[in-house]
């Protein structure tokens, strides 16, 4: 003490101290309490510091990033499209030393062009530390179909489902680059496409009616020439036609002399009903010598039967129904009772 004046040095420490100095004068005694906070280094880092870019495609989900900081943080997402936010939900975040996060992709990059974002991360007890990570969605490669969808559907003949326009697309490639197409896909046969004459689109058709029992698919893809593995496909799909009869067997049932019960045919096209005997002629609706007739759907038929003479064959006639033009066949067998 010097002219009542203390005078304390102290040293650094890593960790806090705390101590006393008592004073006494004659009876009169007094205690300073002295406290000194260790230091405490301001903090904050993120572990990785990097993200992989994402894929085009919404719903990819980066790793764990993992907050590593001396006091409770605040991050917030920063993108102009709203394309990304954290995985408990919403562009902010609150955490504390050794949270972590993960950031999810929310929508599709259309554009041809990668597309970025960034989180901030910021100490709250000094704003000034904070830390920085970028993220990224790739484009889609350098080439870019309008209208933008993955799938176009054909009816059973061939035409459009929706309007014609949704079968041509402009093809958008970076620096002019050539670009080119090709059909796959194990019905490939069955489509064409076609590139305008100025080489901005190409267009799909069906080459005609599905003649298949199955639904025909294949793939159209429009790839750079100088890159083939940068492209964009496109589902083809061509449905299939529909053939029903009513009622579906119709076995036993016909009496001596008599005719079937209606038979009432149901379809997505025109269709022929044929009949084929064994035995004795039967000729449809009661007019002989008719064994083939055409319909639409909704139309009905009846197989007459000629009169058994004693002893003879009882006949099986197998009705069989097409729609012309395809492998589809509904076939039917009427037996009559002696």
């Amino acid at each position: 003490m010097k002219n009542g004046v203390i005078y304390l040095s102290v040293e650094s420490s890593e960790i806090n101290k705390s101590g006393y100095i008592e004073f006494q004068f004659g009876k009169l005694k007094t205690t300073m309490y002295i406290t000194q906070t260790g230091e405490v280094d301001q903090m904050l880092e993120i572990d990785p510091s990097s993200l992989p870019m994402f894929d085009n495609q919404a719903g990819e989900t980066s790793p764990l990033v993992t907050v590593t900081s001396s006091g409770t943080w605040t991050a917030k997402i920063y993108n102009d499209l709203n394309s990304f936010m954290f995985g408990s939900g919403g562009l902010d975040l609150t955490g504390d030393n050794l949270d972590t996060f993960v950031i999810n992709a929310i929508g599709d990059n259309t554009g041809v062009e990668p597309r970025y974002a960034f989180v901030h991360v910021v100490l709250d007890e000094n704003p000034h530390i904070s830390a920085v990570v970028i993220i990224s969605q790739n484009g889609l490669g350098g080439i870019q179909l309008s209208p933008d969808t993955d799938a176009v559907v054909f009816d059973a003949n061939g035409g459009y489902v929706t309007v014609p326009e949704d079968y041509t697309f402009t093809v958008n490639v970076e620096d002019d680059e050539e670009w080119d197409f090709a059909i796959y896909g194990t019905h490939k046969t069955y489509f064409t496409a076609e590139k305008s004459a100025d080489g901005t689109q190409v267009s799909m058709k069906a080459n005609g009616i599905n003649p298949e029992t199955i639904e025909l698919s294949a793939e159209l893809r429009v790839y750079l020439k100088s890159n083939p593995a940068i492209y964009q496909e496109v589902q083809i799909t061509q449905l299939v036609h529909s053939l029903s009869i009513e009622p579906a067997t119709v076995g036993n049932v016909l009496s001596t002399g008599g005719s079937s019960d209606e038979i009432t045919v149901t379809s997505s096209a025109p269709w022929v009903a044929k009949i084929s005997v064994q035995g004795n002629d039967a000729y449809f609706n009661g007019q002989p010598g008719l064994i083939s007739i055409p319909g639409d759907s909704g139309e009905s038929f009846r197989v007459t039967f000629p009169e058994l003479t004693t002893g003879g064959v009882v006949p099986e006639v197998l009705v069989t129904i097409t729609i012309p033009g395809t492998n589809l066949k509904k076939p039917l067998q009427l037996n009559k009772m002696p």
